[in-house]
């Protein structure tokens, strides 16, 4: 997938430095997570109390890691990933409106903060991503896991958010264990034990 990073790189002429809390771990989500089969939509629903992420589609699973688990089955892989608190509308949008202000060269402040309201999510994709590091910090990553999601935002057609129908957003998550690495089989023991070390907006898809 390639993605404009939204990182001030690319969105300027110049060099922006992030000043606002760049802090991406949170907490799993807990409290009212139901998942619904919707038959007439042929769509699954992962409902939270006030948002939901929706699979109407088939996807697929895909991996960069050649020691992956070729088992696994995307729907599966969402549905644990939400019943887990690990992946829900609602950390998504927290973290697609989490606060973003820049310094540009000459100073200026520049809030792009989001503030989108939808509180319905279409997911596109999911494919693990291989995680590259230098030699001196692999030890320490070998617990880690990360997924790439592509979602798109089902906004109102009148709505100001509504350019928001017509892009995937891209974000990566990036799990980590104290105790056990992802290997083939041990998808669900994993998750259970997982929690949320980075969930990060990267962008939009070009």
């Amino acid at each position: 997938m390639l993605s404009t990073v939204a990182n001030g790189q690319g969105l300027y002429d110049c060099p922006c430095r992030l000043i606002s809390n760049a802090d991406c771990a949170y907490p799993k989500q807990t409290g009212e997570l139901r998942v619904i089969q919707d038959d007439s939509l042929k769509a699954v629903i992962f409902k939270t109390a006030s948002s939901e992420l929706v699979l109407n589609h088939k996807i697929y699973y895909s991996s960069e890691e050649d020691t992956a688990d070729k088992s696994i089955q995307a729907d599966s892989l969402i549905q644990q990933l939400f019943i887990k608190g690990l992946l829900t509308s609602d950390l998504l949008l927290k973290e697609f409106n989490r606060e973003r202000k820049y310094l540009t060269k000459k100073g200026d402040t520049v809030d792009e903060t989001s503030h989108v309201i939808s509180k319905i999510l279409l997911i596109e994709s999911v494919e693990r991503k291989k995680i590259n590091l230098e030699k001196k910090y692999i030890q320490h990553a070998q617990n880690e896991v990360l997924f790439q999601i592509a979602i798109v935002f089902d906004t109102p057609k009148d709505s100001v958010e509504r350019y928001l129908q017509e892009c995937i957003s891209d974000f990566n998550l990036l799990l980590t264990t104290d105790d056990i690495s992802l290997g083939k089989g041990n998808i669900n023991e994993y998750l259970s034990k997982a929690k949320i070390k980075c969930l990060s907006w990267r962008g939009f898809e070009i």
